[in-house]
This record gives structure tokens, sequence and C-alpha cells, in this order.
């Protein structure tokens, strides 16, 4: 997908106050310049204000036959820079401990690949396999010594949810309760190496309406966690495992019948407790709406993907509008906290390139040490 450089500065909105808060002005959001054309970013990493890591694909040709390499970015408190792969593909998902401890899930030719950076240097371990389908990777979590990758496996004619584990010296495929139907992973979040969940969606026949499909992993196995049953299609597509007691699951509900459909897809969010799931309201557009995004700032939760303002936050109760990345109807594909306050945001812009198809791409981030003037999480 083609990505232009983006440099100039997101708009500014007003402060909003909320009782018991104090009034502030509201944050700005700025682009930072990408280090070169037609680099579209699909996952964000920070570990601090001068240390985030972006990543996604290069497309060197832009006609067909496609030709596209992946890439990786390292944002040093002043630019972002490439830490070359000289791979071709596409990567689509990080997960780390540490600037010395990053993971790269990556998409090739030959199937799922999953590369490594020690703060030098780059390594490949041998790819995860399965000698009974095609491995398809699309999300990762890291925590301790530990890192998980998860997506699905294409065994014809369904689909099945698979977590891979990196043992040291080899990918093992870790045990899940499977439902007996097509399933997918598409999110995950990691506290500890024993506290680690994992999101996606799972319905019995094309026909049927989509399920979440929640999993937790406590160190020693893996178990499905019961979400509450909806009359519409849910889907769920990220997790932020915020602590024991409050892991939020984010996506979409409607009906997936297509155009005419009585309910087109809404923003979806639910936040677990320890015991139990309360479904959060968020905004309602007339558009298609979905969240494929979370992280805390510090003190709040956002929420980024299709809404109506690309952003929204919760305020203890609901999820609002939230200030927008960049103007115009941007699509913000994940979001990361930074650590001592903060958020990055990446995504798509709305203007097209003129003579493609394709959408410009960005990188943004709060302008303020951290996003105020709204109050604490309960």
């Amino acid at each position: 997908m083609l990505v232009c450089v983006l440099t100039s500065a997101a708009c500014l909105l007003t402060g909003v106050t909320t009782a018991g808060a104090v009034t502030r002005a509201a944050p700005a959001w700025e682009t930072t310049p990408l280090p070169a054309a037609n680099i579209h970013v699909k996952a964000i990493q920070a570990f601090g204000p001068s240390d985030a890591w972006a990543a996604g694909t290069h497309w060197i040709r832009l006609v067909p036959p496609w030709v596209t390499e992946q890439v990786v970015l390292r944002w040093d408190g002043r630019a972002w820079q490439a830490i070359g792969l000289g791979r071709a593909g596409d990567i689509v998902a990080l997960a780390g401990t540490s600037s010395e401890n990053l993971w790269a899930v990556a998409s090739e030719t030959t199937g799922a690949t999953v590369h490594h950076w020690n703060g030098s240097a780059w390594s490949t371990p041998p790819p995860p396999t399965d000698p009974e389908g095609r491995i398809s990777l699309s999300t990762a979590a890291a925590a301790g010594t530990g890192i998980w990758v998860g997506g699905n496996i294409q065994r014809p004619p369904s689909i099945q949810a698979v977590v891979l584990r990196w043992t040291g010296t080899a990918w093992t495929r870790e045990q899940l309760p499977l439902p007996g139907e097509s399933s997918w992973l598409t999110g995950m979040s990691a506290r500890a190496p024993d506290d680690v969940w994992a999101v996606g969606r799972t319905r019995p026949t094309a026909e049927a309406k989509y399920d979440a499909y929640v999993l937790h992993f406590d160190g020693s196995r893996w178990s499905r966690v019961p979400t509450p049953g909806q009359a519409h299609d849910v889907v769920t597509d990220t997790v932020k495992a915020v602590s024991a007691n409050e892991v939020w699951v984010a996506g979409a509900i409607g009906d997936n019948n297509g155009p005419g459909s009585e309910r087109p897809f809404q923003a979806f969010a639910m936040r677990w407790n320890g015991q139990d799931w309360t479904v959060t309201p968020t905004p309602s557009t007339p558009d298609a709406a979905r969240l494929a995004g979370l992280a805390t700032d510090g003190s709040t939760l956002w929420a980024g993907g299709t809404t109506r303002t690309s952003v929204l936050r919760f305020t203890g109760q609901d999820w609002v509008d939230g200030p927008q990345p960049m103007p115009g109807h941007p699509q913000v594909l994940a979001l990361a906290g930074i650590p001592g306050g903060g958020l990055w945001a990446i995504g798509d812009g709305h203007d097209a390139v003129p003579g493609t198809p394709w959408t410009m791409s960005f990188i943004a981030r709060s302008s303020t040490p951290e996003i105020r003037g709204y109050p604490e999480r309960p």
C-alpha cells in the first residue's frame, strides 16, 4: 500500500470538563515525518519518550508486479530511522520488553516469519511451521523472557486459531481450547509470563454470526474466557491487559450481511474485572465503525479505529470522542502508550495519493508529555 510522508501538524482540540476533573487545554497530535515515501506502517511499540518502534511495508514497485520489503523504524526522540531487514514481505506486528528484546512478526511468500532484535542486529530463527496446514500470524505479545505469536492455521475448509511460543531454541505450538468451528486470533496482550490474553472471533459456519473468542494463559495452560452472548455479530480485534482486574477487549458489533444489513458494524468494547464482563457504551456513527487499538497514556484509556474522530477515550462509564490524530477521517490501526505519559498512533489518512487507490499513512504522537484534562480511570 502506497504511503506519503506527512509533515503537517494535526489540529488542536479544546479541553473537556468532567466532574472532579481539572480543566486544561486538550492535547495536540503531531505527525512525525517518515524516513522515506511509500512506507505503510501497521505496528507500533514504545519503550520510552525517545525510544519507539514502528513497522510495516516499504513499497519498492507501485505497479504490478508489486515489490515490497519489510521495514522497521526506530524513533530516537527526533526522527524515525530505518533498521533494515532486507527481506521481501510485510511486518504485521511488534512485541518486546525493551529495545534489546524486540520481535517482529512478518508475512512472507513462504509463510509466517518472526525476527528478533537484540539491540544491535536482527536474527531470524527457523520460521514456525505446521504439517497440518499453513500458518498465518497477525499478532504478538511479550512479557519477561516470554514471547507468544498468534493467528490462524488454514485447514481447508476450516480455519483454526493458533498460538506459538518461543522456547529459546524453537517455536512450539500451544494447546488451545479450540471451538468446533472456524476461529481466528487478531490481538494479544501480556502483563506477565503467567498473565497473557488473546482475542479474535469464531463462528460455526459461513452463514452463522461471529462470536467473541477470548483466551487467557495463566502460566501453565490456555483457557477460554466466556463472554456475554450477543444477538449480533461480535468481532473482537484488540485487547489491553491493564491489571489482573482490568482487561479490555474491543472491536465491532453489527450484522455481517453486507450492504443493506439491519445493523452496520459499530464500535464495541467490554471490560473484564477479574470475574465478569461489562459492555461499555460507545458513540454511534451513521457509517460503519470498528476499534483496532487500545492503550493507556498513564492515566486514561484510549481506543483507536474507524470511529467518527478515529480516537475514543474512556470516561470511567462510557466512551466519548477524543482528540483526532490528524484532520479529515483517518483510520487508526494501532495505539501505543509511552512510558512516562503520552501516546503514539499509527494509521491511514483520508486523502488518496493522486493516480493510485492508496491512502496516506501516518505516525502521530501526542505533543504533550501526557494527555491530560481527563479524569483518571476509576
